[in-house]
């Protein structure tokens, strides 16, 4: 056997805690490839089984010559797990040149992803015509099999949430520098953005970075993106992605004053024309800006604009993992559970007419400011301009202001209620 195994039957162990940090799991990696004399590499973090019949079967693939000249990886057909074989172009990597995956591991330049499940697709080779797809009779299983619940191959997620991160992947590479754009063109004129992205972070190096990366991986680009630093001490507004291009501006607060103060002073700069808010934990869809500015322009009497949401669970080791969709189903509010609207595109005219995001006193002043501008705007604008597509993804923590607030929300909607 010419290939070393680091998924599946009998692979040597990368622990699955590190996972959560790509770099130091892209660290180990290529520590196991450098002690290793195999000419071929079998890996991908989000493969968690793989039978003895597949590795014998790609032992066999990689002996007889089926391997086509200038391959440097081989991939498993998408449509083996999706019907959206589109968002994977590549299919997913699986057997890889060492030679290959060594050298882009060491020129990677630690471009921000969700976890290491998806350094594969960071890694794909430029050109796809450097990757071969596998047949498909090497994913098939054994017909002659009596094992109950016998599976060849087994993801350790959800393949169908690869196609919610692996196109913002592919439309931000390749991230060369940090001084040079992730590849989205810039308008000829951006002096008059029409669409003014605003986020409020604090304490958030280690979601922010894929966050901004789904915004620079929109299909439409006459934005600016302003981003408000509220006395982080974790290194945040250092993350090298926040200079790699000229819409994004980064204001830096001394000190921790809350969600609702910073919006404001990013909204008295803003220069759009649409407000959309995006938290340091979530991200875009890539056709999010193109899609909900064409919702707001089609129902002119609309203060805000909102569409389809993915939720995901937040964990520690595998980064989000997908639950579920929240589509729109009308704004409601009740006495003892906070449901914000998500996402959130405002119209920026009346936005100002409110004065913007509203601060309670006391504890009530950090907390429920979107359901509060949300609950204003609507009371003078009814109408809302819905788009049907997924355009926003949310990321669910145990830890975020908004979960642990929770408890608060009773007796806050009862002081808004005297207002």
């Amino acid at each position: 056997m010419n290939m070393l195994l680091l998924c599946g039957h009998g692979s040597p162990v990368l622990p699955q805690h590190s996972l959560g940090e790509p770099e130091v799991y892209a660290a180990r990696l290529h520590q196991l490839l450098e002690s290793s004399s195999e000419a071929w590499v079998v890996w991908n973090p989000l493969i968690s089984h793989l039978s003895k019949e597949i590795i014998t079967q790609l032992d066999q693939f990689l002996d007889t010559d089926q391997v086509l000249p200038g391959t440097h990886v081989l991939s498993i057909h998408p449509d083996h797990y999706l019907k959206n074989v589109d968002s994977l172009p590549q299919g997913i990597p699986l057997v890889w040149r060492k030679t290959y995956l060594l050298e882009t591991i060491q020129k990677w330049p630690s471009s921000p992803l969700p976890s290491a499940l998806y350094l594969p697709f960071a890694w794909l080779p430029q050109s796809s015509m450097t990757t071969q797809l596998l047949p498909s009779f090497q994913l098939e299983e054994r017909r002659t099999s009596k094992r109950r619940g016998y599976r060849p191959l087994v993801l350790l997620i959800d393949p169908h949430q690869l196609t919610s991160i692996v196109p913002i992947i592919e439309r931000t590479r390749p991230w060369v520098q940090p001084s040079i754009s992730l590849g989205v063109s810039l308008p000829t004129d951006n002096s008059h953005p029409e669409i003014s992205i605003l986020m409020s972070i604090y304490q958030m190096h280690s979601s922010l970075g894929w966050a901004v990366r789904s915004v620079l991986a929109q299909d439409y680009s006459n934005f600016e993106f302003l981003i408000g630093d509220d006395g982080s001490d974790d290194g945040s507004s250092q993350l090298p992605i926040l200079s790699s291009d000229a819409r994004i501006q980064l204001h830096v607060f001394p000190t921790n004053r809350g969600k609702a103060s910073v919006m404001n002073d990013l909204l008295s700069v803003a220069r759009g024309n649409y407000i959309l808010e995006l938290d340091g934990d979530d991200w875009l869809a890539p056709e999010a800006l193109t899609t909900l500015a064409a919702a707001m322009r089609a129902v002119p009497e609309a203060a805000i604009a909102t569409g389809t949401c993915g939720l995901w669970q937040g964990t520690r080791h595998l980064g989000p993992l997908q639950r579920g969709v929240s589509p729109y189903r009308g704004h409601h509010t009740d006495a003892h559970s906070a449901v914000p609207l998500v996402p959130r595109m405002y119209r920026a005219d009346l936005l100002r007419g409110l004065g913007g995001w509203p601060q309670a006193p006391g504890d009530f002043g950090r907390v429920f400011e979107d359901i509060a501008v949300c609950e204003a705007l609507l009371a003078e604008h009814p109408e809302v301009a819905v788009a049907a597509e997924t355009v926003y993804h949310r990321v669910l923590r145990p830890a975020s202001v908004s979960q642990r607030a929770g408890e608060l929300y009773p007796a806050w909607r009862e002081l808004h209620a005297g207002h």
